[in-house]
């Protein structure tokens, strides 16, 4: 265990590791701050707290960063895609190891039997936990370490303090939308709500059971006032799981913000998405709204507890599209109950959306993350899966994929995973042959655009 100094003199590191080199083909674009680690620097403002974002950085830049602040703590948030990255850090760098994240969360039992250099875990809200841990407090709410579990305390988010925007160089930021995105593009993320209503979640989510929280409407609502203004923002983009879960929430948000100037993007469930909601929306200036449609397929929608059917996905996305409102469509392939009948249907389907115009899809392949039924469903087959704490992507993909009936691809997983990446091209080309554009992660994912993307 590294050693603990006074926490008066404190100088915390809020990390995101750079991303694995094996998957750097789903390295994110970078051209927003890591909103997750600026939430918790608004809680330790009293101390020396510093955030690095290692998307477009490489191991050896970051430790040398990490080496000259020498940090006490070191906070880092961690997913399936930088977890070995994160675990080199903890190796290298000075200060006590705190990790975050869904992934951490659900593989804490293994990642303390693993990693000596991490000293504890925080599972759910990640505030009280970090804030604890930087105070050397290891009774701290929602804190796994070595002694224990702590009891999960779920925070009112009402009144949480802003997050720490001024904790990263936003120009920084912008140079880099400019270079994707054009030179009059100027956005920022914000986060007005924590979980979602779907509950239990579907099979491949791999967050926390916490409910949905609601943010003070008016409180956000001058938040992003403030910071459109301060920055001349052309875009907000509110990262919630679902905008729309409670309208009442929503209507203040709406009469707050309705003729701000930016244009709005957020992520919505098509059942939320009726007439009144979308006429809200274009009052608002909404570009885009993405919907994780996962399938267009009903029995796959059934398997997976999206709580949704193809017909809603038809009509809510008639109705943004032809109110102008573009739709940012998300499928997920190779779910459990893919067959072929299935992978027709998801053909089939996204026609009919091409048909009403959607003009930006992601494909994605299925992704194992811990605490979903899909990883319970590869521990179960694979019983040693359950002690590691790291996993390769394509690896467990295969795994998944060797606990399916596939007796339409001659009992193999090789056959299955051919069929449905040649539909995964079917469905991104049919979009791109509209003048759409694509991208999406997975297996063997082959990069597609067809035009800018934003």
């Amino acid at each position: 265990m590294k050693t603990q100094k006074s926490p008066q003199k404190s100088r915390v590191a809020l990390v995101y590791p750079p991303i694995n080199p094996e998957n750097d083909s789903i390295r994110d674009l970078g051209t927003t701050p890591p909103l997750h680690l600026m939430a918790l620097g608004a809680v330790l403002r009293d101390r020396d707290v510093r955030i690095f974002d290692g998307v477009h950085k490489n191991l050896g830049q970051i430790t040398s960063e990490l080496q000259d602040f020498s940090p006490d703590v070191v906070g880092m948030n961690v997913d399936l895609t930088n977890y070995d990255t994160a675990m080199k850090l903890a190796d290298r760098v000075p200060g006590r190891v705190i990790l975050g994240g869904n992934y951490a969360a659900f593989l804490a039992p293994q990642i303390l039997a693993n990693q000596p250099a991490v000293e504890a875990v925080c599972f759910n809200d990640g505030e009280m936990a970090i804030r604890g841990f930087v105070d050397g407090d290891m009774t701290a709410p929602n804190l796994i370490h070595r002694g224990g579990r702590n009891p999960v305390d779920l925070l009112d988010v009402a009144h949480l303090p802003t997050p720490a925007y001024d904790l990263v160089n936003m120009e920084d930021y912008f140079e880099r939308q400019r270079e994707v995105f054009g030179p009059d593009f100027k956005m920022m993320q914000f986060y007005g709500q924590k979980g979602c209503v779907n509950h239990p979640h579907c099979s491949f989510c791999g967050r926390y059971e916490d409910g949905m929280r609601l943010r003070d409407p008016e409180e956000y609502s001058a938040e992003v006032i403030k910071h459109v203004k301060e920055f001349g923002l052309t875009e907000v983009w509110d990262r919630s799981d679902s905008f729309l879960q409670n309208r009442n929430w929503f209507s203040i948000i709406h009469s707050r913000l309705r003729g701000l100037g930016p244009r709005f993007k957020t992520y919505a469930r098509a059942d939320q998405l009726d007439d009144e909601v979308v006429s809200m929306l274009g009052d608002m200036n909404f570009r885009s709204v993405y919907i994780g449609y996962e399938a267009g397929d009903d029995s796959l929608l059934r398997e997976m507890n999206k709580n949704e059917t193809t017909e809603q996905y038809l009509e809510s996305s008639r109705k943004v599209l032809g109110a102008g409102i573009d739709v940012d469509g998300s499928f997920i392939i190779g779910l459990p109950g893919e067959n072929k009948k299935t992978l027709e249907n998801q053909v089939q389907f996204v026609n009919q959306l091409a048909d009403l115009g959607l003009k930006k899809i992601k494909v994605n392949r299925v992704l194992v993350l811990p605490g979903t039924p899909l990883y319970r469903r590869v521990c179960d087959a694979y019983p040693a899966v359950r002690s590691k704490d790291s996993f390769g992507i394509s690896d467990m993909q295969r795994k998944l994929y060797s606990t399916y009936d596939l007796s339409d691809f001659g009992g193999s997983v090789d056959n299955f995973v051919e069929r449905i990446n040649s539909t995964a091209e079917v469905m991104t080309q049919t979009i791109l042959d509209r003048g759409g554009c694509a991208e999406g992660y997975g297996y063997e994912k082959k990069s597609i655009s067809g035009g800018s993307e934003v």
